[in-house]
């Protein structure tokens, strides 16, 4: 794998501390700017999930099937969380178009991808307990 540019981890670094409310609020935020209305505190969350549910369809195709993530979950390139993220965000880039792909990515690898992809035992090499960022 590339070696990830100091600025896109820092990136990564930025918004994987965050929670997943936190996450979707930021981009219920790009995206209220972007469609150029008034921003309303107070749904952030739920506008942003809904936001992000509406590429739900093609990221599932563009990381499950494009990228095939169930058969190189395992790939030792991806055991950690940095250069998952910045693996998936290269993945997902056309998809987001307007949103930071590490915001989407981030968001994905919290929720476990492994569940998202609806990865089975047999396409693994080896099973490997919890694949999300904090997944038991």
């Amino acid at each position: 794998m590339t070696e990830i540019p100091k600025a896109t981890r820092e990136e990564i670094a930025k918004y994987k501390d965050q929670d997943l409310d936190t996450l979707f609020s930021i981009v219920d935020l790009i995206r209220s700017s972007k469609e150029s209305v008034l921003y309303l505190p107070g749904n952030e969350v739920e506008r942003g999930q809904a936001h992000f549910d509406m590429w739900v369809p093609l990221l599932r195709h563009r990381i499950c099937k494009d990228w095939n993530y169930c058969a190189k979950r395992n790939d030792p390139d991806l055991q950690d969380d940095v250069t998952l993220i910045a693996g998936v965000a290269d993945a997902i880039a056309s998809v987001v178009i307007g949103f930071p792909p590490v915001l989407i990515s981030t968001i994905l690898v919290k929720k476990g991808l492994t569940a998202f992809c609806g990865c089975r035992e047999s396409e693994m090499k080896t099973a490997k307990k919890g694949e999300g960022i904090g997944e038991q």
